[in-house]
C-alpha cells in the first residue's frame, strides 16, 4: 500500500517540521543573544556597583572627618561666645566701675587745679600788695 504519493507527503511532513524546528532554534538564539547582552549588562551594572561600594569607606571617612570638624568648628564657637560674654562684662564694668572713679578723679583734679589757681593768684596778689605798700 506504499503509494508513490506517500514519499512527498511524509518529506513535506518532514520538511515542515524541521522548519518548525529552525524556527525554534532561531528564536532560541535571539533568546541567547538577549540573555548574554543582558549578562554583560549585568556584569557592567555589577562592576559599576563594585566601583561604587569600594567608594563608600572612604565616603565614610570623610563624613567622619566633616563631623570632627563641625565639632570642633562648635568647641571654637563656644570658646568665642565666651571671650565675647567676658569682653561684654569688661565693658559694662569699665562703664559702671571705672568710667565713674575717673570721671570723679578728673573732676577732682579739675578742682583742685582751680583751687590752686585761685589759692596762687591770692597769694601773689597778697604779695603784690604787700610788696607796693
Amino acid at each position: 500500500m506504499h503509494s508513490s504519493y506517500a514519499g512527498p507527503v511524509i518529506m513535506a511532513e518532514v520538511n515542515e517540521r524541521l522548519a518548525r524546528v529552525e524556527t525554534k532554534v532561531d528564536t532560541q538564539a535571539d533568546v541567547m543573544a538577549r540573555l548574554e547582552r543582558h549578562l554583560e549588562t549585568m556584569s557592567a551594572s555589577h562592576a559599576e556597583m563594585a566601583k561604587t561600594v569600594s567608594q563608600i569607606p572612604g565616603l565614610f571617612n570623610q563624613m567622619l572627618d566633616i563631623q570632627r570638624t563641625t565639632a570642633d568648628q562648635g568647641d571654637r564657637l563656644t570658646a568665642l561666645e565666651r571671650e565675647m560674654e567676658h569682653s561684654r562684662q569688661a565693658r559694662d564694668h569699665l562703664r559702671t566701675v571705672v568710667e565713674p572713679k575717673v570721671n570723679r578723679s578728673h573732676l577732682i583734679s579739675g578742682a583742685t587745679a582751680w583751687l590752686a589757681a585761685l589759692v596762687l593768684t591770692a597769694v601773689i596778689t597778697a604779695s603784690t600788695k604787700g610788696w607796693l605798700e
